[in-house]
């Protein structure tokens, strides 16, 4: 008979069954083998009677404790065997939604389901598209494809491959933007589909491939824009852009003594490109070796350099010389001038100065008496009173002065460019 020193449980066993603990020998037997050898009957008979009842304590006290220490026990198993189940249950509602994942995913179209592919091309791009995929009609054929995917029949998906425009072009209808929405003719073929979109850039162009689809409907709409945008043939695409030249403007001053070089800000040149889009322009830079200074009367080239090609600029000096100045004043009526009160009109007359009225102001008759006087306005001329003077100039209303005699006098008024003596 073995005994656990632990819980108290008994059997034969080396370990105790219910906490693992090593099993102790219960010494009786050699306390009865000893008595039987070295004493008396009577004592022997007495030691028997003591060794059961000794037996029968060493027996009984360990299976009480046993029984006490059973509930516990129980506890341990019951919460061992409640984790466990938890743990089953868990499990399976796992195995359970990834099963059922995997059936949405099977039975979900596939957009990038391995297939053959067909060529197609677009303005000069040769891209592939999967067999599977119909042609549609598009109202852009020139610079838009359009595709549709079916299931059973039923339109899942549309995709569309675009020409965008050029992105090295500023402004114009030519010029890439960088924009994305869903397009009329696709929101009519698949109502309230979402855009999911890749570009390809070749060059300067620009190509946007773009798949629509209502979420949850299909699947792999990256991986089938990444098939059909490795399939362009980037390395063989050419350009069908013209230029249609390059122009350069001036917007700066065009007054004399005005210099034209490499930092004025006033100039751009542009050149201007047409696509299957339409027209558009980038700005260019651009450099001026020789500067230039404008000159009153004259038109001046202006050679500017845009890398290896010259553009020559034109300017216009808006100062004229003096015998252009001269030839446009003309001479005018000079009743016209008193009614008419008018500005910057050109004129020209022939008078004597009446007086020096100071300030560089001068009244001159055009009639050598007191009639047709003007008041001259001339502070850079040497006249003086009596001089028979000619007036280049331009009208500057009417002058309004009172007479020696306190009467109201009206006059017309005129600026002087120059005058002759």
């Amino acid at each position: 008979m073995k005994v656990c020193p632990k819980c108290g449980r008994t059997g034969e066993s080396n370990f105790c069954q219910d906490c693992g603990t090593m099993m102790e020998d219960v010494k009786v037997e050699e306390c009865i083998e000893v008595t039987n050898n070295d004493a008396p009957e009577e004592m022997i008979e007495q030691t028997e009677e003591n060794t059961e009842e000794a037996t029968q304590e060493i027996v009984s006290e360990p299976t009480e404790m046993a029984e006490q220490s059973l509930p516990k026990e129980k506890k341990k198993k019951n919460v061992k065997k409640i984790i466990k189940i938890t743990a089953i249950v868990i499990a399976a509602i796992i195995v359970a939604f990834l099963a059922l994942g995997c059936i949405v995913s099977m039975t979900t179209p596939d957009l990038a389901e391995e297939e053959s592919m067909e060529d197609y091309q677009l303005i000069g791009m040769e891209y592939d598209m999967p067999v599977s995929w119909e042609a549609h009609r598009s109202d852009e054929s020139e610079t838009l494809d359009r595709y549709v995917k079916r299931d059973d029949g039923v339109i899942i998906a549309v995709a569309e491959v675009r020409y965008a425009g050029e992105n090295d072009l500023d402004t114009g209808d030519a010029a890439y933007v960088d924009e994305h929405y869903v397009s009329d003719e696709a929101e009519s073929i698949l109502p309230e589909c979402a855009g999911t979109y890749d570009e390809v850039i070749a060059g300067t162009s620009v190509f946007e491939i773009t798949v629509y689809a209502v979420e949850g409907d299909v699947r792999g709409e990256d991986e089938f824009l990444s098939m059909v945008a490795e399939s362009f043939d980037i390395d063989n695409y050419k350009n069908t852009r013209v230029s249609k030249g390059i122009v350069a403007e001036y917007t700066g001053s065009t007054a004399a003594g005005v210099t034209i070089d490499s930092d004025c800000e006033d100039i751009t040149v542009e050149e201007s490109f047409e696509t299957v889009l339409g027209v558009g322009t980038k700005e260019l830079d651009w450099t001026i070796d020789v500067p230039v200074t404008l000159k009153a009367g004259e038109t001046s080239s202006v050679a500017i350099k845009i890398g290896e090609k010259t553009q020559t600029l034109t300017v216009e000096c808006s100062t004229m010389s003096e015998a252009q100045y001269k030839a446009k004043c003309v001479a005018r009526d000079y009743k016209s001038q008193l009614r008419s009160e008018s500005y910057d009109v050109y004129i020209k007359i022939y008078g004597q100065v009446l007086q020096d009225c100071g300030s560089g102001y001068f009244r001159i008759s055009s009639s050598g008496g007191y009639d047709n006087v003007y008041m001259v306005y001339a502070p850079d001329s040497d006249i003086v009173e009596d001089d028979w003077v000619t007036v280049y100039g331009v009208t500057d209303g009417i002058y309004t002065y009172e007479t020696v005699m306190g009467a109201t006098k009206k006059i017309p008024s005129i600026d002087a460019k120059y005058v002759d003596r």
